[in-house]
Order: C-alpha cells, then structure tokens, then sequence
C-alpha cells in the first residue's frame, strides 16, 4: 500500500471502505489495519486527494477510520441522494443501452425495479449489474433458465436487542435508571444544541462498584451497544484492560501504552477493570504514571470516549481517595448490589431457559433456600456462582442419565429433564470454616 500511494502522489486514490462481517470477531487485527490506513493518509495526505468510499448496504468502515482522522484531517462529506421511480427507469434503460450484452425490454426493466418508489444511483448499479450476469441464462442460452445452484445455508439466529437484552435482566434497577437519564439528557442536550444554548458536553464517565457476579462487565457492554445505537456514542466500540494493559515494563511506555487504549476506545467505552490495581506502595511509579496519563486523556477524550472504572467497593473507595482528579472526572457512582436469594433464583430460571430447560418449582424452591445461607458466605460469586450452580447440576444428570442408558432409552423429554437431586452440588454445600491448631509439646526428661 505504501509502494502504491507513493506512486499516487499528486493524484487521487480511491478508497472503498467495507465493513466484514469477521470485523467483531477479530476487533484488534481490524483495528491495526484501521490505524495503519490512517497512518498512510496523514503521511500522503498534502500532495494526494483522498476519497473515502462508504456503501450504504455496507457501513461500519469508513465511520471507525473518520473518528481516527478528525483530530488531524478535515473531509468534506458529500451524499449521495435519492431519485424518482422515473428517474431510476430511465438512467435503467440507459445503462442497459450501453451494456454489450443482449438489452432488455422496456417492460422488463421495470419489473426489475420492483415496488420501490426512491432510487439511489448505487441501487441502480446493482439492479443492472444483477441484469448483466443473468443475461446470459435469460436472453443468450434460455434452456439453463430454470437451472440454478443451492448454496449450503445456515440458520441466522437472531440478534437481540442490547436494550431488550438489560430490561430483561434480573434486578439493577438502579442500573437501568440511570441510562434512561444518560438518553434523556443527550437528548435534550441536542435540542438545546439546535437553539445554540449548549456546546459542550458534560462528562460522561463512570464508576461501577460491587462484589464479583455482580453483572458489571456484562451492563458496561451493554451500554456500549445501547448508547451507539442511541447516536450518543459514535462507534460503540468496547475495549476492556487492567493493569497488565496499561502499566508497561520500561520507563516512558506505560503512557504510550494508556494512549492507545484511549485511541482504540474512541467512540466507545473503555472499561478498566480492577482499577485500584494501579496504585503502588510507593509513589512516582510505573502505576502512578497510568492514573495520571489517565486523568489526562479523561479530559482530552471528554467527547469521544466515556470511562467506567469498576471492582470491589472498598477498593475502589481507596483508588478515587488517592487521585482527587480522578473522582472529580467521574460523573456517575453506581453500585452493584448483591443479589437476593429471590434474585439468584430467577436468575437461574433464566440461565435454564436459555439453554432449554423447564424447573420445577421444587427446583427453584430448594436452591432458593439454599442461596439463602450461601450468599452470606465470603467471596460469594452472585450470578457467576448461580451458572456453577447450574452447570454442576448438569453434570449431575448426565451421570444419572448415563447410568440408566441401558435399562432406559434416552427420550428427549429426559435429555431436557432436571431434578432436585442434581441439584445437590458441591457450589451449594456450606463452606466449613476450619480452625488450624498451632503449639508445641514440653517433654520432661
């Protein structure tokens, strides 16, 4: 590419941006090429035009790369507009007067434009391109007409909801308050952007505080999908570290390292998860360079990225009390309580559920009881605990199934079939609390 945009200097490149539908799977290879292209444009981009192609059948592409160039750049925008049925049909038949292979008629151009009222000139282009490859069967060789492959296919399933996915999820009440009035506040921030009375945008970044279980990655996630499609946040992009990914072995790195991670994050939510990590016994540390390069970025990012900060509560009360600039950064304290025995108990109606399992009420009411004493245990894992809980049951019903294999045939209905026996898992048995003896002997000789 470099070889190819040397060459190019004093022209114009083309660059067509296409979203992959690998993209989420594979987001930091994605990313380096998003970032090494913007490396390629700032370095060409005094004696080169740039023209940065986005389809709209396509999009994700070019917005990632325009949120990495606009501190540096400046593009103009052009888009591309609509026309009349009219219009669509009658640069159709100009297209299909200028193609080598055999025309259509004038009544089958229309049918290939189908119901739709409003054209783009990129939707005329792919009705025509479709018209050219499937001339050859209609108008040249019309006995392969009625011949066609059939491609192997695979059952989408459906993708649900982010916001769906947290009004659904058992408790955080107060979790699901507080986006309502992140989305009411962004929205009456815009009308009073339109009325020229604001312009800047408040802080936005955050610290979740609760005991492991507690849902905190799993809602910061989901308020990166929300927020994205809400138009608040313009990527949406989730990027979650600690302390390995920001504190680097040799001096100067760790800031270098810290700025990535807010560069990679632009547009979306930077999660850093067990914050209190950073700090050290001693100061001027490697750690104490991160939380600085931190509360720095904070600020410069202040309009692309918001932060959330989450890990135990008494821990993280220590790590705000060290930075008096951190804590007055962060906008938004939301606390993650532990969940009730009647919470653990729909949360593992729910997990059942999802994984095709019915329980009885029997079910429910002896792990309810259950939860009930190992829930004040120390260390107690909430929701995560409850998917143990559920995934040792399943062990248990495998082994009893396995056993009954040859007096009975293994039906469906079994398959699917829990009880309150597998239920008596090693995850719900008390811990005993084991006092280790320490003395000595005296031996008179």
């Amino acid at each position: 590419m470099d070889h190819l945009l040397r060459h190019a200097e004093g022209g114009t490149v083309v660059l067509e941006m296409c979203s992959c539908a690998e993209e989420e799977r594979y987001a930091g290879s994605y990313e380096r090429v998003n970032e090494y292209v913007a490396g390629m444009i700032r370095k060409y981009q005094r004696n080169t035009l740039f023209i940065l192609v986005d389809f709209h059948m396509q999009r994700g592409g070019l917005k990632n790369l325009l949120t990495t160039l606009r501190e540096d750049i400046s593009f103009v925008h052009i888009e591309e507009g609509a026309g009349s049925r009219a219009q669509a049909a009658a640069y159709l038949q100009r297209l299909d007067a200028q193609s080598s292979m055999p025309h259509y008629t004038e009544h089958e151009l229309e049918q290939a434009l189908g119901d739709r009222r409003t054209f783009r000139a990129s939707d005329i282009h792919q009705i025509h391109e479709k018209l050219y490859r499937d001339a050859l069967k209609n108008k040249s060789y019309r006995a392969y007409q009625n011949l066609d492959f059939h491609p192997e296919t695979t059952v989408q399933k459906p993708v649900q909801d982010a916001a769906a996915i947290l009004r659904d999820m058992v408790g955080l009440k107060q979790q699901k308050e507080i986006l309502e009035q992140i989305v009411a506040a962004f929205a009456i921030r815009k009308m009073r952007a339109t009325l020229g009375t604001e312009t800047k945008r408040p802080s936005m970044h955050m610290c979740f505080t609760g005991n492991p279980g507690s849902a905190k990655t799993t809602v910061a996630r989901l308020l990166a999908d929300i927020l994205s499609k809400e138009n608040i946040l313009p990527t949406g992009r989730f990027i979650e570290c600690g302390r390995a990914d920001l504190v680097a072995k040799y001096v100067g790195w760790t800031a270098v390292c810290v700025k990535e991670k807010f560069r990679a994050a632009r547009g979306g939510i930077l999660f850093i998860d067990e914050a209190y990590a950073l700090l050290d016994d001693r100061s001027g540390s490697y750690g104490d360079e991160a939380i600085s390069t931190i509360v720095q970025e904070m600020e410069n990012h202040r309009e692309d990225v918001i932060v959330i900060f989450a890990g135990y509560p008494k821990k993280m009360q220590a790590f705000l009390d060290a930075n008096e600039g951190l804590r007055s950064r962060i906008a938004f304290h939301v606390s993650f309580p532990d969940y009730t025995a009647d919470e653990l108990a729909e949360i593992l109606r729910l997990i059942a559920h999802q994984q095709g399992y019915t329980l009885t009420e029997e079910i429910v009411t002896h792990c309810r009881t259950q939860f009930s004493s190992v829930c004040r245990q120390a260390d107690f894992g909430n929701g995560r605990f409850v998917r143990n809980v559920f995934e040792q049951a399943l062990m248990n019903q495998s082994q009893r199934l396995w056993t009954l294999r040859e007096q009975n045939a293994l039906t469906e209905d079994s398959l699917r079939q829990l009880t309150v026996a597998d239920f008596n898992v090693a995850a719900l048995q008390p811990v005993r609390q084991r006092q280790a003896s320490m003395g000595f002997s005296v031996s008179h000789a």
